[in-house]
């Protein structure tokens, strides 16, 4: 297999471990080389408040279907597809879990200290044996600076990935199919967090209103039944409009507006049934 056009390169381990440090210096020695490089950073991307409850989940399949996006535009203008094969390697920040707590609080938006104790739960090195797309990884002790030599062998690394391209998928149809329903999750994700909204504002304006206990409990149990039963109808329709393809894209901020017009008609309906 030749060369490939591309290389991804993930740069794991637990918040404050080290890596958006790590990959600004990476970047810099690939811009030496005259490599065109792209740094997506979680942390930037994901709200903090959001750390605290199971949605960055859903910002994380987000940003990798982006990602993906990137790659195929990419490579498209250099005449490349995604079935020649991209480069692919990862090193992992190996730091003591109290040494990320104390780097951590000195943040200006810290992740809370009960996310941290559960990634480092779940969080695992690089296993090539276990996965053979991992064979191109590098585990680097990041309690200290990481050394010059270091950050060299990590360009070593890029381009041994480079030179190494991962084989293609030669079915993608699964892939896809699940590729559209991830994206179709992820609009739905945003109707709900709409909807929610909604539902909170028509409480507070009604708890403005003056109206009585027996009232907001009942016109909170309502609104929540609506928001349950719109999302459900929405589902479908969703799933069969959403898709990932460039020639076929969906206009969320629309769908949003459009969603959120429907929503607030059904809810003032209940509203001035109850009050």
């Amino acid at each position: 297999m030749s060369p490939a056009a591309a290389c991804l390169c993930v740069l794991c381990g637990l918040p404050a471990a080290g890596k958006t440090r790590l990959a600004r210096e990476l970047r810099g020695r690939a811009q030496t080389r005259g490599w065109r490089t792209l740094l997506v950073t979680y942390d930037e991307l994901i709200p903090a408040r959001d750390w605290q409850e199971s949605e960055w989940k859903w910002h994380r399949k987000t940003v990798i279907m982006c990602v993906e996006r990137f790659l195929h535009q990419t490579l498209s203008d250099q005449t490349h597809t995604l079935s020649d094969g991209v480069g692919f390697c990862q090193v992992f920040l190996q730091c003591p879990l109290h040494v990320c707590l104390q780097r951590n609080r000195c943040r200006p938006q810290p992740v809370p200290d009960e996310v941290l104790l559960q990634m480092c739960e779940r969080m695992e090195p690089p296993n090539e044996i276990r996965n053979p797309w991992e064979q191109q990884s590098l585990t680097l002790d990041s309690t200290e600076d990481i050394a010059d030599g270091h950050i060299q062998k990590l360009m070593d690394l890029l381009v041994s990935a480079l030179e190494n391209p991962l084989s293609p998928v030669q079915d993608e149809s699964q892939q896809k199919e699940a590729d559209r329903r991830l994206c179709a999750s992820s609009v739905l994700h945003q109707v709900d967090q709409t909807c929610r909204r909604l539902v909170s504002q028509t409480l507070t304006s009604a708890r403005e209103g003056q109206a009585s206990p027996d009232v907001m409990k009942a016109l909170a149990k309502a609104l929540i039944e609506l928001k349950t039963v719109f999302l459900k109808e929405l589902k479908k329709d969703v799933l069969g409009r959403v898709s990932v393809f460039p020639e076929e894209p969906v206009d969320v901020e629309k769908l949003l507006m459009d969603v959120s017009a429907m929503f607030q008609r059904r809810s003032h309906e209940i509203v001035s049934k109850h009050m």
